[in-house]
């Protein structure tokens, strides 16, 4: 049995809107989220009427749509109001739902996985494999066989049942479905899905050695290094926080260490106010507006 091409590229936008908000429901997300996803396609589909556009869901509406309500991917989403924060990722979802008909939920849980039972022993063979003739440590196991496990459900959902089933297709659709990750982790991911075709070729499971026919994904080691904004942007950025919640001042406090001090996100997201030496903040009045060091004097003056 081949794998077949997924029902719902057939749909027009209202069915497969409607099927979208349906299969959410099936996978039992909360309905906070569903009221995110649904007000975003629901505009989408109004905006489509209004354009004119029939048919099935294509690029170029999904581009004039977010060309129209001025969202530029390249903004961070808290530069956004209300529904538009969650656009992007919305049309996204609802894409990949429009070309493999099922959704992926970002956190997988390995246990949850619909793995076919044709399928099954090779995994359990694979992980024996890692353990015991590869020696790599039990973490490094777990997940190379939750990476793997994510592809051997990809392809039960394609009614692959049988190794010598699997096409090309069916591997370069598959690296199109972690489109949602980082670049980074689609790497690793492919990298470990790409031994274990090795392995099956190696114990005869499959006829062809089908690693090759796997998708690269280049990844420069440093190709985020160094990374720069550009000025009107950070601007931006910066005067869409509400300074007048707390939430917002630290916020704000957060982006101010990052793009003037340089400090790293991991250092930031560890900082606490123990490591900040308050009585050298107040000796040394440079890094202060002169407002801030009348004040000051005042409370010193009050003091004595």
């Amino acid at each position: 049995m081949s794998s077949h091409a997924p029902k719902s590229k057939k749909l027009s936008l209202d069915e497969l809107v409607f099927s979208a908000l349906s299969q959410l429901q099936v996978l039992q997300y909360n309905q906070r989220s569903i009221r995110r996803y649904q007000t975003v396609w629901r505009k989408l589909v109004t905006f489509a009427r209004q354009q004119g556009y029939k048919g099935k869901l294509r690029e170029q509406l999904v581009l004039d749509f977010l060309e129209h309500h001025e969202i530029n991917s390249q903004l961070p989403i808290q530069s956004y109001p209300g529904w538009k924060k969650h656009a992007e990722y919305s049309l996204t979802l609802l894409w990949h739902f429009a070309r493999f008909g099922f959704f992926e939920r970002g956190k997988l849980n390995a246990a949850k996985l619909h793995i076919p039972d044709a399928l099954q022993k090779s995994l359990h063979d694979y992980k024996t494999y890692c353990e015991e003739e590869r020696y790599l440590s039990p973490d490094t196991v777990d997940e190379y066989i939750r990476q793997v496990g994510m592809f051997l459900d990809f392809l039960g959902k394609r009614d692959v049942n049988n190794f010598n089933q699997i096409r090309p297709e069916d591997l370069s659709d598959f690296v199109y479905t972690l489109s949602r990750y980082r670049r980074k982790t689609v790497a690793a991911i492919v990298s470990c899905v790409r031994v274990y075709l090795r392995f099956l070729f190696y114990k005869c499971r499959l006829k062809q050695d089908l690693s090759g026919s796997l998708p690269g994904v280049c990844f420069p080691e440093r190709a985020t290094i160094p990374s720069a904004w550009d000025k009107e942007l950070l601007a931006q950025l910066l005067d869409g926080v509400d300074r007048h919640s707390p939430r917002g001042k630290r916020d704000y406090a957060i982006f101010l260490l990052a793009c003037r001090l340089g400090v790293r996100s991991g250092d930031i997201k560890s900082l606490t106010l123990d490591h900040i030496d308050w009585s050298a903040v107040f000796r040394d009045r440079r890094y202060f507006g002169a407002r801030f060091d009348e004040h000051n004097d005042d409370l010193c003056q009050g003091e004595r």
